[in-house]
């Protein structure tokens, strides 16, 4: 109550601040420049995850899926996995698109976000504000001012698209302690990279760029914004220009978002907080779990019957080992499997019997217990089964059984094991 009384003091002794009420502005914001340090709040903007408006609503999704407010990353992970089924349901199987892939992406268009605000903030205050009079000067007003509304009417913030706001009163207002123009800026910054991400192609329907139509102005402004930030001071691990730092994980890892995760891991973990470090391990992990093996149909013609089979090879490893992986693990369940087939030939005698064999299996301790509730008498031996019940299956064609639970497990069986677990 003490500190507010004071700011509410400061107000009424300064009324020429009672202006920045109007932007948007918090109190806490207003008395900022006068109050002791122990007193400063830092007001962040709120940055989202973009998509086109009428792909929202094709998609059927009102909701915030990814946002960045300051170093705080929101992900709406049950409406990320409606939004992706409502996807998959529209779409072809060659389109679908993965949880793990729709997490990556907006995983990365939050951390960029984060890259740009500890630039801004920490490396060269005021940047994008110089950057819109940069652009302004270049471009013209009416330009510039016709891209950033146009960016608002077709990928509108979550309070526009609901109706809370127009376009208009948008741009003309504040989110946090920053101009909304500087926000749209920065938004059209990280729409340019998720259009250049290739590993994003599935996913372009829903920020394409194609969707402006003055596409011509969009690309201009692009043109100086990159040659503006070139000549600014330069930030990351590399000591780059900001443009060039983003590019980077694209540019490196072209068509994998998996690899771009990780390149941003390994690469900029001087900048990321330990938040983001996790986030990224779990997105990795996500993204794992989403493995399929859509090449290996099992006959199902464009269905999913699990990870292909291993196909034996008695000499040598299995061909393209490498590629057969399965789970969060990434375990390569084939890369040593030969060596469980390394034993001298022992081969039957009975070989004139092998290719007429008709074969049923019976789980031994599961038969047993059957037969016994069948006869109402302990039968828990090999010796007990009845002869009708060996009679019944050679009655039926069977002329072999393959009991299983008799004997000890193999390697081949603790590697099923390992694989059925992750």
């Amino acid at each position: 109550m003490y500190i507010l009384l004071q700011i509410l003091l400061h107000v009424l002794r300064n009324p020429g601040e009672i202006r920045m009420l109007k932007t948007g502005y918090s109190v806490f914001e207003i008395y900022r420049n006068a109050a002791s340090s122990k007193y400063i709040q830092k007001v962040y903007p709120k940055f989202e995850f973009h998509i086109a408006k009428d792909i929202r609503k094709k998609y059927e999704t009102g909701d915030e899926l990814f946002s960045i407010t300051g170093n705080v990353i929101f992900a709406n992970n049950n409406a990320v996995r409606i939004f992706v089924q409502n996807i998959n349901s529209k779409r072809d199987e060659t389109g679908h698109v993965r949880i793990g892939e729709v997490n990556a992406v907006g995983l990365l268009d939050e951390i960029y976000h984060f890259i740009l605000r500890e630039y801004e903030e920490h490396e060269n205050p005021g940047v994008f504000n110089r950057a819109l009079e940069y652009i302004n000067t270049n471009l013209g007003e009416e330009e510039l001012n016709k891209l950033l509304f146009e960016f608002v009417e077709i990928f509108p913030p979550l309070e526009v698209y609901k109706g809370k706001s127009g376009a208009y009163d948008y741009l003309n207002s504040y989110s946090g302690n920053k101009s909304n123009r500087e926000v749209v800026l920065e938004e059209i910054i990280l729409l340019y990279f998720a259009n250049f991400n290739k590993a994003a192609v599935k996913l372009k329907e829903l920020f394409d760029d194609n969707y402006f139509s003055h596409k011509k102005v969009y690309q201009n402004l692009l043109a100086n914004l990159e040659m503006f930030l070139k000549d600014e001071k330069k930030f990351g691990p590399d000591n780059e220009d900001v443009f060039t730092l983003l590019k980077t994980p694209l540019i490196t890892n072209p068509e994998n978002l998996y690899d771009q995760l990780e390149f941003v891991r390994e690469k900029w973990k001087i900048i990321l907080t330990e938040k983001f470090t996790t986030r990224l391990l779990t997105g990795k992990d996500l993204m794992a779990e989403d493995i399929k093996f859509e090449n290996f149909d099992g006959g199902n013609h464009g269905g999913f019957s699990g990870p292909p089979t291993a196909v034996p090879k008695y000499k040598g490893a299995v061909d393209e080992a490498d590629v057969l992986i399965i789970g969060k693990s990434m375990y390569k369940y084939a890369q040593d499997i030969h060596l469980e087939y390394a034993e001298p030939e022992q081969f039957t005698v009975d070989i004139d019997w092998m290719p007429r064999v008709v074969l049923m299996a019976k789980n031994v301790y599961v038969w047993l217990d059957q037969l016994s509730k069948k006869y109402k008498r302990h039968i828990h031996r090999l010796d007990q089964i009845p002869n009708e019940e060996l009679d019944k299956l050679a009655s039926w064609n069977f002329n072999g059984l393959w009991l299983i639970g008799l004997w000890e497990r193999s390697g081949a069986s603790k590697k099923i094991k390992h694989v059925m677990i992750l």
